[in-house]
């Protein structure tokens, strides 16, 4: 009797325990734009000739902006405080990070590559860094060599 009351209540907690619903994330560099115009971009080393100019390092952190009166803001109410000490946030209060694209990104490492001289980034590199809990974007770390295709 104990066992079945045991698996009976193994089978509740299982059953009762959080579901975490599938998040798919893409993110697409498209190079076309930029080989299109004579600048090399590969995630690879470079086997031709070329002239080294330096390795690439950048770190974008997104900048955060107040919600918009019309973006809901979520309050809880029963926890919130109400007094001259203790005020529940208003919607100006609240702050959401700004929304970096990938072409933006992208622009940045090539902006930065062609302001030293390069016509190409080899063994190219661009990561999302996610905080765990949230799932929220921190920053993007952006690598790459630096080189002169001549």
């Amino acid at each position: 009797m104990k066992k079945i009351i045991f698996l009976l209540s193994i089978l509740l907690i299982s059953g009762c325990a959080m579901q975490r619903q599938r998040l798919v994330s893409t993110f697409f560099l498209d190079y076309r734009p930029y080989t299109e115009h004579g600048f090399f971009i590969s995630p690879d080393p470079f086997t031709g000739k070329f002239i080294p100019v330096g390795d690439l390092f950048i770190t974008v952190i997104p900048g955060t902006k107040p919600k918009k009166a019309q973006e809901k803001v979520a309050i809880d109410y029963e926890r919130a405080y109400f007094d001259d000490i203790y005020a529940a946030p208003t919607p100006s209060q609240v702050f959401t990070k700004e929304t970096i694209s990938p072409e933006e990104l992208l622009e940045i490492a090539v902006s930065e590559a062609k302001r030293v001289g390069a016509n190409g980034i080899s063994n190219f590199k661009c990561e999302c860094i996610r905080d765990i809990k949230t799932n929220t974007v921190e920053n993007y770390c952006i690598s790459g060599f630096c080189i002169k295709i001549d």
